[in-house]
């Protein structure tokens, strides 16, 4: 078995919650209806306009390699929206990724050596202090972004807005961490993944000089719904694109070439799938909330989707305990989220793109198991 899924490690301890939730739910099946895991998005359908331009470069012939970086027009249109979005880039700074998460993990491996402190802001993923420590790094867990003292950090990275707690990063937050990390010489990576899902428009961060020295990563798995055509990127300043390059060269040559054409399709028509996307969201998330809040639960209030962070301290349980009973007694499985960090302790995670249905079911069953005590 692999180090890095041992019960002590992180990544292990997620693994072993979600084993135990649905193991937990099956067992009870003679007292609960059904399963509900309110974890796992149903799938969606890809858009119309990106699968025909899917279709268009098949029978274009376009099944060859790319430049190890991307073809062209992509890294243009994310370099426009990013520089749009205040976090300036060139084309040349651009290399598009198997998914966001092959682009953290470059990021990561280009700048940390053996020894090397990993400065990684709460909340976040157990498998992102997994990949530090494969790299033989030490991951050094930050839980206020105001109060972060990088002294003796060599990278810092930070997700803006978060996908896993669902809240956007204040512009004066990033601005303190950025200034610090400019007076300290500490590489900043942000995971901008989640930046396309807001529920609404945000303006530009307000400091592209100090945003210009980061590298950041990005998705297209989220509002733009190519979550299996694996398409992410990564931004770089000049002075870091060819070791980041050569290491995307070297892990899997390049993108899938109709993968890419399929994003630059979804760029093209950004503004009708990200309304559709957030018209769908925004319904749950306020359906949801009048739910839990007839039951006087309250929630974190989300400026990205698709996650909803549920507080349950009023239960009296720990997020962990929580999380068990209610997939046994409930047949509901649900998140902890000190799973991300002790600053979402106290609170479960659910998925809004669950099935409708079975989401609204889901959260009513959690509602009544509160109440019930």
């Amino acid at each position: 078995m692999s180090d890095l899924l041992r019960s002590d490690t992180p990544m292990g301890r997620a693994l072993a919650v979600r084993v135990l939730g649905h193991g937990a739910a099956i067992g009870a099946q003679a007292d609960t209806a059904e399963l509900l895991d309110l974890t796992r998005p149903e799938p969606q359908e890809t858009a119309a306009p990106i699968r025909k331009a899917a279709k268009a470069a098949l029978e274009r012939g376009e099944t060859h390699y790319t430049a190890r970086t991307g073809i062209l027009p992509l890294r243009q249109a994310i370099a426009g929206m990013s520089t749009v979005d205040g976090f300036p880039a060139t084309a040349e700074g651009v290399a598009i990724t198997n998914g966001g998460a092959e682009a953290l993990y470059i990021a990561l491996q280009a700048t940390l050596q053996p020894g090397d402190r990993a400065l990684l802001l709460e909340p976040v993923a157990p498998r992102v202090i997994d990949v530090v420590r494969f790299i033989g790094a030490q991951p050094v867990v930050l839980t206020d972004i105001e109060d972060a003292r990088l002294e003796g950090g060599d990278v810092v990275v930070v997700s803006a807005p978060s996908s896993l707690s669902s809240v956007a990063m204040p512009d004066h937050g990033l601005t303190v961490l950025l200034e610090a990390a400019r007076k300290q010489d500490v590489t900043v990576i942000v995971d901008r993944s989640a930046a396309p899902d807001r529920y609404q428009p945000a303006p530009p961060f307000a400091r592209p000089d100090l945003a210009a020295e980061v590298i950041t990563v990005g998705s297209f798995s989220g509002g733009y719904g190519l979550a299996g055509w694996r398409v992410g990127y990564f931004t770089s300043p000049p002075d870091g694109m060819e070791r980041l390059a050569g290491l995307k060269e070297s892990m899997s040559i390049c993108t899938t070439t109709v993968a890419q054409f399929a994003a630059q399709a979804a760029l093209e028509h950004a503004g009708e799938l990200l309304a559709l996307e957030r018209d769908r969201f925004t319904r749950r998330r306020d359906m949801l909330i009048q739910i839990l809040a007839a039951s006087g639960i309250p929630v974190i209030q989300p400026d990205v989707y698709p996650a909803l962070l549920i507080d349950i301290r009023q239960s009296g349980m720990d997020d962990h305990r929580f999380a068990q009973r209610l997939a046994s007694e409930a047949g509901v499985v649900v998140e902890p989220g000190s799973i991300f960090g002790e600053s979402l302790a106290g609170h479960v995670r659910i998925n809004l793109g669950v099935e409708e249905t079975m989401l609204i079911e889901g959260v009513t069953r959690l509602a009544s198991f509160v109440e019930a005590g």
